[in-house]
């Protein structure tokens, strides 16, 4: 798993068992490391049938499922991550104008269906915009 190399074993006699196995398996079988950008996020195991081990078919679909759901979830985190960056504020980490456009119809349907009262209230402090645009994005922050 920390090399993030697939692992095989055909004969449980002559292999190296894995020690995440609670009970040890009685065949053979076979352990793929789940790694996307940020690290390890989980490992896939395929046991073969009692005394029999994986044919080298089932190994390559395994290593091929493991690939696409290895890119598949690399995806969904990096989408889930961009879509953090994109409603906080990267300087303050406070939500930004885009979280409020995001979550804004959701809080007055449930205001309207609730038959409550809601107050939104924005403010523009010390004119950054005016520094924005003048002197760039970067002298604002700082």
């Amino acid at each position: 798993l920390r090399e993030g190399h697939v692992y095989i074993v055909n004969q449980i006699e002559k292999g190296i068992m894995c020690q995440h196995f609670h009970p040890l398996p009685l065949s053979g079988y076979l352990c793929v490391p789940l790694i996307v950008q940020s690290g390890a996020i989980g490992l896939f195991e395929l046991n073969a049938a009692h005394n029999a081990i994986i044919p080298d078919h089932q190994q390559q679909l395994a290593i091929t499922f493991c690939e696409v759901l290895r890119l598949s979830l690399g995806n969904i985190f990096l989408r889930e991550s961009l879509s953090e960056q994109i409603i906080h504020d990267p300087l303050t980490g406070l939500f930004n104008r885009r979280y409020l456009d995001k979550t804004l119809p959701v809080i007055l349907r449930r205001t309207i269906r609730n038959k409550k009262h809601l107050c939104v209230a924005m403010i523009d402090i010390d004119f950054f915009k005016k520094i924005n645009d003048t002197y760039g994005h970067d002298a604002g922050d700082e």
